[in-house]
């Protein structure tokens, strides 16, 4: 690989490989710079000063923020917009741009008003009208207007305690919330409803083919995934995406409008360390094509970078604007794994040619460089290396020639 600067050769000395499977991989990121709305976030407890995000996320998903249909119209004359008028001014004045999840139905309006739901009797329930629904997504679309430009239709719906409906119905709920955002303004946008995880392949599958996807503009996945490494979840963005080539909309930008994981748990031996996994899952998930990461959450216990009571996981804070400062403004070339090695080619914002390394075994590996380079890491080191061995593990390292 020729760079500006000269040769960049990158040899494996073998310490331990032996029974290491040779599969390799390489993933072709989008050609464009990484916009700051890549970077999104969920903040419950906004109205607090104090537990407000301190990262500058270009993007805000309000979703758990006091602000789905049953919260803003209790009754059918009765509306209450109190704390989406402080998200969306707090959203406005920092410069991030509100996604406005809709649904979960208020009794009045449900089909099945005592049925049991995560959020309470009769919200995941569909509305026993259609068109209460759409009157709904049009009132707040209008209130809001400038405001808010894009609204997605529901939060996990293959999940019966999210909506407990038909894929027909959430097809028709879509499209009715379609109808009305661009009522209000061509240039509103729509995301799909949102399933999570692999479980819900399926009822993804059926939505589409159903024609479901054709009323939306972004389609919305949550891509969570159980098991340790985040290099699993590249299998579920793949699925996702082989589903909407089946149907003809391989075009449709794909969105993580929800994801992430335990950030207090303590790491088994072998397992990325908790800074590693974010940082390799914002990279990889931009380099497999996904063009929005909305982390989960802010504020929560156990998958917040601040807990409910306030306390702040400062590293992995810290870790998040580090890779973050990489990723913005950047355009990534190539990303390969061969056996457990990962190597990202990039372009930095200053124009600078770069490369990003690590072990997704996380195993200790060196690398040969053609020395000097700069080398920044998640801990905060950024200097220059003389050596011509570098370290690599499972925490990435940006290499800057």
């Amino acid at each position: 690989m020729r760079w500006r600067s000269g040769i960049f050769i990158f040899i494996l000395i073998g310490l331990g490989l032996a029974g290491i499977s040779a599969f390799s991989q390489t993933l072709n990121p989008p050609s464009r710079e990484v916009p700051n709305t890549y970077f999104g976030i969920h903040n419950f407890r906004f109205h607090d000063v104090k537990m407000r995000p301190t990262i500058d996320f270009g993007t805000w998903r309000l979703w758990d923020t006091g602000t789905n249909w049953a919260e803003l119209q209790p009754q059918k004359s009765i509306w209450n917009f109190t704390r989406l008028d402080l998200a969306v001014s707090i959203a406005n004045a920092r410069g991030m741009e509100p996604v406005l999840t809709l649904g979960m139905t208020p009794s009045w309006a449900s089909m099945r008003p005592n049925e049991s739901s995560f959020y309470g009797p009769g919200k995941a329930s569909p509305p026993t009208s259609v068109a209460e629904y759409e009157n709904y997504v049009e009132t707040v679309a209008r209130k809001y207007s400038n405001r808010i430009r894009i609204f997605e239709t529901w939060n996990e719906p293959a999940s019966g305690a999210m909506f407990s409906g038909s894929i027909e119905q959430m097809v028709a709920i879509t499209a009715a919330a379609n109808k009305a955002v661009k009522r209000v303004s061509a240039s509103n946008m729509l995301v799909c409803p949102s399933p999570a995880k692999t479980e819900s392949l399926a009822w993804f599958a059926n939505f589409v083919r159903l024609g479901g996807a054709k009323h939306c503009d972004v389609i919305g996945y949550h891509f969570y995934e159980d098991r340790v490494q985040p290099e699993t979840r590249l299998e579920l963005v793949q699925k996702v995406q082989t589903i909407l080539a089946t149907y003809g909309l391989k075009h449709m930008p794909i969105w993580d409008t929800e994801s992430g994981f335990s950030t207090s748990r303590r790491p088994e031996t072998g397992e990325a360390s908790n800074n590693a996994h974010l940082a390799r899952w914002m990279i990889l998930t931009w380099v497999a094509g996904v063009e929005r990461f909305y982390w989960y959450s802010w504020d929560h216990t156990p998958l917040g970078f601040v807990s409910l009571s306030g306390l702040r996981n400062e590293r992995l804070i810290d870790a998040y604007k580090i890779v973050q400062r990489w990723m913005l403004g950047s355009r990534f070339k190539e990303c390969s794994r061969s056996a457990q090695l990962w190597h990202c080619n990039l372009t930095l914002k200053d124009g600078k040619a770069a490369s990003i390394f690590w072990t997704d075994d996380n195993s200790n590996q060196i690398w040969k460089i053609v020395a000097p380079a700069r080398v920044e890491d998640l801990n905060g080191f950024s200097g220059e290396f003389t050596s011509t061995e570098l370290p690599v593990n499972g925490d990435p390292i940006l290499i800057i020639w």
